[in-house]
């Protein structure tokens, strides 16, 4: 399973098995499983003695003596890498089911309801008010008209950006930053190391973008922050997306459960990603998102 033969293995640790890149916290909760007695599963993405990575699943049981005190672990180790496979293809397909109802809906939307609305808003212009109340009524009615047209087609370009089929992804960003920022609430910077160079599929653009977009969106609702800082780079055969705020912040064994960060778990374990998030009350927030380039 692991490629390392018999005699390299026994009498080492499992440390040999250790993969670069390892999601954080892993090691810290086995260590606290051992010292505290405790039961411990998990998944891990490991390396094989040649460097292939495989999935596993890992179990660590301890045993006590008569005494009641723990003197030994057994660790059970199975390959999990052909299930793991399967349960991403599973998540990619429903993710990608997602999108194509979004833009089906967005297109809607822009080729037919927001049509509608310019023609209602063109038989209105067209009628002549016969006293000066009349005519401050059609003005406020154009000007509700023009607010729905914009909104139709601002959320008629969150669900389908036009620009996704497109190679320049990095325009795509900027101008989903624009669009949050219009009243210059926030002070937003954006980073794409080696960006342009990364061959990047359709499908990760889109995840990618989306994972942006739950978080911006998180960062908007609740973090009350001045500052958002975002960085794409290449780390090894990783892309790596930062995002940070400086807001409020909050603790993470208290609020690590919403939807939207449940949203961003999904879309990173889709492509067999791992992230991180570091935040504390009154010291904003960094979202950290590793994805393998494949």
């Amino acid at each position: 399973m692991t490629g390392f033969s018999k005699e390299e293995f026994i009498g080492g640790t499992p440390r040999i098995l250790r993969a670069e890149n390892m999601e954080e916290g892993i090691e810290e909760e086995i260590n606290h499983a051992i010292l505290t007695g405790e039961s411990l599963s998990k998944e891990l993405h490991d390396s094989k003695k040649n460097g292939e990575k495989f999935w596993s699943s890992f179990s660590l049981t301890p045993i006590a003596n008569t005494e009641g005190l723990y003197t030994h672990w057994i660790g059970i180790k199975k390959d999990i890498t052909e299930s793991k496979k399967h349960e991403i293809e599973i998540k990619r397909a429903m993710l990608k089911g997602q999108e194509n109802e979004k833009y089906f809906i967005g297109r809607e939307l822009h080729d037919n309801v927001a049509q509608i609305m310019v023609g209602i808003k063109l038989n209105v212009s067209m009628i002549k008010g016969s006293t000066e109340k009349e005519i401050q009524w059609l003005n406020e009615i154009k000007d509700d008209l023009d607010n729905v047209l914009h909104e139709v087609r601002s959320l008629s370009h969150d669900l389908a950006p036009s620009v996704f089929k497109s190679d320049n992804f990095i325009n795509t960003v900027e101008g989903l930053l624009k669009s949050i920022n219009k009243e210059n609430k926030f002070k937003v910077s954006i980073s794409c190391d080696q960006l342009d160079n990364m061959d990047l599929s359709i499908d990760l653009k889109t995840n990618l973008y989306r994972i942006l977009q739950e978080q911006l969106q998180n960062i908007i609702k609740h973090a009350d922050a001045t500052i958002i800082a975002i960085r794409f780079c290449k780390v090894d055969d990783f892309i790596e997306l930062s995002i940070f705020d400086n807001g409020k912040g909050f603790n993470i064994n208290e609020s690590y459960h919403g939807i939207g960060l449940k949203n961003i778990k999904s879309r990173v374990e889709s492509f067999s990603g791992s992230y991180t998030i570091r935040s504390a009350k009154e010291n904003g927030c960094e979202l950290i998102v590793k994805i393998p380039l494949q």
